[in-house]
């Protein structure tokens, strides 16, 4: 039985990393055609569609990405729920996110180039043995219809964005519909609550918020929309969660599953600030787009807040290198004092624990000596009325 066990684990990893790696390979081929897509649709007069295909497709296959992950997670089947959950947030987030960073890549070669000549701009030059290179062109710019490559990235960027926050709902409405309606008429049986998939929802909300980092340099208005769409969709899962589906059945440490959220919450982060600052201490001129006809937008952002009397203090304090690390210090010192803490706890809670336990198999036995003792009692007392009656 463990050997069978090992087993299922073994094709479930290997069929995990395959179709991980299937779903790069389509993002990619995506990538590289995304233009040649756009104008054949376009010569079909497909409207807006054609800008739309690409983003779409890339949805269809993170639609695809969870169904995936559960089934094969209910495949290997692990023995801790807390596991279980944790593969699953790992496995989607190895696919979705790599998937968006796939894309980013691309368009972040383009801006880079965005002032070479026109056939070196998205081609990304791979060194081969012996010194010679490979050109690969990433991304086909499009500046005829865009202007420069920040317009094309924010634009497509943002219709990401808006299939994204689109296709998530339509997705969850549409298996909501066809679990409560359709799948009764098929199976002969009453409807039951579907529990919440709560890894699938937790990735889906970094994913979204990571397209929303990476869309605000080359979209700033997308942090007035940010929050809103946030919200509508904090509102949509809990309203889905009350009308058709139910909490999850297995148990599962939240603070654990809360603690590995936040670390690939932080890494996700930490890549969208890398992404935003490679953009801000960008030197060449900008065509268009935002920025339009400044140096840089990191001179534009120091000259700002250079010329206010409330910030230059505090910014000037940020740029010594010094200042920086002792905050980092600090900041990991408290980390590690708050893990130590919180393990020191668990250590004297789990001490704690097995005191009691140990006072409560002496009580137990004090009441059993008791209980025997008043049992030898009792029955002394009936042999005296016996005595005493005969």
């Amino acid at each position: 039985e463990r050997a069978a066990l090992r087993g299922r684990r073994l094709i479930g990893i290997f069929f995990s990393i395959s179709y991980t790696v299937l779903a790069w390979a389509i993002i990619i081929v995506l990538q590289l055609n995304a233009l040649t897509i756009n104008e054949a649709l376009q010569r079909g007069n497909a409207g807006i569609i054609a800008d739309l295909a690409v983003p779409i497709a890339v949805s269809a296959v993170n639609v695809a990405l969870p169904v995936l992950t559960n089934w094969v997670t209910d495949f290997e089947r692990w023995d801790y729920p807390a596991t279980t959950l944790r593969l699953q947030i790992f496995r989607l987030y190895s696919g979705k996110i790599l998937n968006l960073l796939i894309n980013v890549a691309g368009y972040g070669i383009l801006v880079a180039q965005q002032n070479l000549p026109g056939a070196q701009q998205g081609v990304l030059q791979l060194e081969l043995v012996g010194g010679a290179t490979l050109p690969v062109r990433i991304v086909r710019p499009d500046f005829p219809r865009w202007g420069c490559a920040e317009n094309q990235v924010g634009t497509t960027l943002l219709l990401f964005v808006t299939v994204e926050f689109v296709v998530d709902k339509l997705v969850s409405i549409s298996k909501a519909v066809f679990f409560r309606f359709l799948w009764p008429l098929f199976t002969r049986q009453p409807w039951v609550r579907e529990p919440f998939p709560i890894a699938q929802k937790v990735i889906n909300l970094i994913y979204f918020q990571a397209l929303l980092w990476l869309s605000m340099p080359y979209f700033p208005f997308i942090a007035v929309v940010a929050p809103l769409a946030l919200h509508a969709t904090f509102k949509f899962d809990a309203e889905l969660l009350r009308v058709a589906m139910a909490k999850p059945s297995n148990p599962w440490s939240a603070d654990d599953i809360g603690a590995f959220f936040f670390r690939i919450y932080f890494i996700t982060f930490g890549v969208a600030l890398a992404w935003n600052y490679l953009f801000i201490r960008g030197e060449d001129i900008h065509a268009c787009g935002p920025h339009q006809n400044n140096t840089s937008a990191w001179q534009y952002l120091e000259d700002f807040l250079r010329a206010s009397t409330a910030l230059a203090p505090l910014f000037n304090v940020l740029l010594n290198a010094l200042v920086l690390w002792v905050l980092l210090a600090i900041a990991w010192v408290r980390g590690s004092t708050n893990d130590s803490h919180k393990e020191t706890l668990q250590d004297y809670a789990d001490i704690r624990i097995n005191q009691l336990a140990q006072q409560a198999q002496v009580l137990d036995a004090k009441v059993r000596v008791q209980e025997r003792q008043l049992n030898a009692y009792r029955r002394q007392l009936k042999g005296a009325k016996q005595l005493k009656a005969a």
